[in-house]
């Protein structure tokens, strides 16, 4: 945040905010379908051909969910000139986030607190239920609206405060050097797109999941056990708003007349990050731990599915909504601007940093801080410069040399930076719940296009363990790209301008390499087989009237 010195005056707001729309929420199964996976012959769409389906699912139809919800956000903020080169900013903002009203009934949540085992089927080894005299299908399912449940089902994490404070100090009074700071905590929307979109639970919808089904009648003229559903739901007491604390210190300095220098420092701090549907969510109904294992071996070969050994027996996966995950990002930013003057225009501009989250994928859901490492995001160093640069030794030419050779811009855009962070995970077969291999021995580069790293320093996890390689702990190739531009404008008539431009992208056809492959058991495991686009150069014509 970089706050600018000026008058003072007073700023006293308030946004007040409501919204409804409508959602559509069901799986788009109506008609069935099958799935192939190669079970049975290696190959997926032989064993289409063969009419040997591995799964079949149906559900019923759609709905249509209309939510309603009032956010208001009053805040005050004043800008303070605390002397002739001191300016003090400071605001405070009060966020009121609720979660947005469904119709009664039209949220169903799997909420932990509703189940009881006595309401659990029987589940067999390859996950099919048979139902017992106590039998609940909707075991631990609530419905908003119902049973003394909330129509927005949760009104915890509602209200929120939002500080914020900066300087902008002029050190020497001549107005060359600033120096700069701030702090100041953000919110993300509530997450309603948890539960009061999302969950499509039992009974709002009903489906039905076979294994190894008959083909084409996936019962086979008779009912076939019902194997466990997966179901979602939120974390009534701890999923909320995202918090985000934002800091920055810098230094600006003016050299001679125009030569623009800034030194800062950046970064930013996650917290009670919500899960999603497309990350974050955890898996709450994953097999536990058994005595001298991180989980049972037994789930290894595939005979035996994971809802055997689920501690909320009768479901399969359940998609967890909450806020468990934390990030941080910090850098130095350094940066140099020359404005046009002496026919240059230029920016320079580099950034180290480092970005860490949860916000991985999760092997161990009893210990979800195991995935904190390297952001896929996490990019150590990028340095870009731009500049345009004007001919000017023919501007005061007249005539077709005026005309034809003056006035010409060469302008450049270049990136440099490093590779992004990589995370291993494993093409090996009977894996059991280890999604990530094993490290014995320290991660070795080879920078070779068939083994950018030393593949043998991984290894399959043994049956029953999780692996122990950590998060993006590997770096991909680097980028290095280089677009120019040669380009001119032609003075028609007063109205007309004809401008001619060639554009060569990644000028030097300088190789820039793909991500290698990070997945154990891989045929290409640790090779490096795409590039980035090669040199690319256009000529273009355009008239401007």
């Amino acid at each position: 945040m970089e706050l600018a010195a000026g008058e003072t005056f007073p700023q006293r707001r308030c946004h007040l905010r409501g919204t409804e729309r409508g959602n559509f929420g069901g799986s788009g199964l109506l008609n069935g379908q099958f799935g192939f996976s190669g079970n049975f012959t290696g190959n997926s769409v032989a064993d289409m051909l063969l009419g040997d389906a591995t799964s079949f699912s149906q559900s019923n139809n759609d709905y249509r969910k209309y939510m309603t919800y009032t956010i208001a956000s009053p805040y005050i903020e004043d800008h303070w000139k605390a002397t002739r080169r001191l300016t003090i900013s400071a605001g405070l903002r009060f966020l009121f986030t609720p979660w947005s009203n469904v119709q009664k009934g039209y949220s169903a949540s799997f909420d932990p607190g509703h189940f009881n085992p006595a309401n659990a089927p029987t589940v067999a080894i390859n996950g099919q239920i048979t139902a017992t005299p106590n039998y609940n299908p909707a075991n631990g399912i609530i419905l908003n609206g119902e049973n003394g449940i909330p129509l927005n089902l949760t009104s915890a994490h509602e209200n929120h405060w939002a500080p914020v404070v900066g300087f902008a100090l002029d050190v020497f009074g001549n107005g060359r050097s600033a120096l700069r700071g701030g702090y100041g905590i953000t919110y993300a929307e509530q997450p309603e797109d948890g539960c009061a979109q999302g969950c499509i639970n039992y009974p709002l919808t009903t489906s039905l999941n076979l294994t190894n089904p008959h083909f084409p009648d996936p019962i086979g003229g008779a009912a076939a056990p019902a194997t466990a559903p997966s179901v979602s739901g939120t974390d009534l007491h701890n999923e909320q708003s995202g918090r985000v604390q934002s800091y920055s210190l810098s230094w600006q300095q003016q050299i001679k007349s125009n030569w623009f220098v800034s030194i800062a420092g950046a970064g930013n701090k996650g917290s009670h990050l919500p899960g999603g549907p497309i990350v974050g969510n955890l898996n709450i109904n994953q097999p536990g731990p058994v005595p001298g294992y991180d989980f049972n071996p037994l789930l290894n070969p595939g005979t035996y599915s994971n809802a055997y050994f689920a501690p909320y027996q009768g479901y399969n996966t359940i998609s967890y909504y909450t806020s468990w995950a934390k990030s941080s990002w910090n850098a130095l930013l350094f940066s140099v601007r020359h404005p046009v003057g002496n026919n240059l225009y230029l920016t320079l501009a580099y950034t180290y940093s480092h970005n860490l989250t949860t916000l991985n994928s999760v092997q161990n859901v009893y210990n979800p801080n195991s995935s904190y490492g390297d952001s896929t995001l996490n990019t150590p160093q990028v340095l870009t410069w731009s500049v345009i640069y004007t001919e000017p030794w023919l501007l005061s030419s007249t005539g077709w040399k005026r005309q034809l050779l003056a006035g010409w811009k060469l302008s450049d855009m270049t990136t440099i930076q490093s590779g992004s962070s990589l995370t291993f995970g494993l093409s090996t077969s009977h894996n059991g719940l280890a999604t990530r291999p094993n490290a014995i021995a320290p991660l070795q580069y080879d920078h070779e296009l068939l083994e950018w790293f030393n593949t043998k320093t991984f290894a399959q996890p043994a049956p029953g363990f999780f692996g122990n390689e950590g998060v993006g702990t590997l770096l991909s190739p680097g980028l290095s790209n280089y677009n120019m531009a040669l380009y001119k404008d032609f003075r028609m008539i007063e109205r007309f301008t004809l401008q001619f431009r060639s554009e060569f992208f990644n000028v030097f056809n300088h190789p820039n390499f793909g991500s290698p492959n990070t997945n154990l058991g891989a045929g290409s495991f640790g090779q490096i087989t795409s590039m980035k686009n090669p040199r690319i150069g256009e000529l273009v014509l355009k008239l401007r009237f």
